[in-house]
């Protein structure tokens, strides 16, 4: 493992863990910006989503529309 991924899975195991409180078997939904100008890069959702499965987090993402009025069901 790179030293870049294991700095993102170190510090997503302390956001999911620590910050978030999560413990394994919780569902959550990582939510981002599908727009020319995100808060941050779109793929983040999706490695974030990937690291918390590794962790035992039942996780999914979508993104959104900024501009769109609601979260899609």
């Amino acid at each position: 493992m790179s030293t870049a991924a294991s700095e993102f899975s170190t510090s997503a195991k302390n956001l999911f863990f620590n910050c978030a409180q999560l413990s394994p078997g919780t569902q959550i939904l990582i939510v981002g910006e599908n727009n020319q100008a995100p808060f941050f890069a779109p793929e983040v959702c999706e490695l974030l989503a990937k690291q918390a499965r590794a962790l035992g987090v039942r996780a999914e993402y979508c993104l959104v529309d900024a501009t769109s009025p609601a979260i899609p069901s």
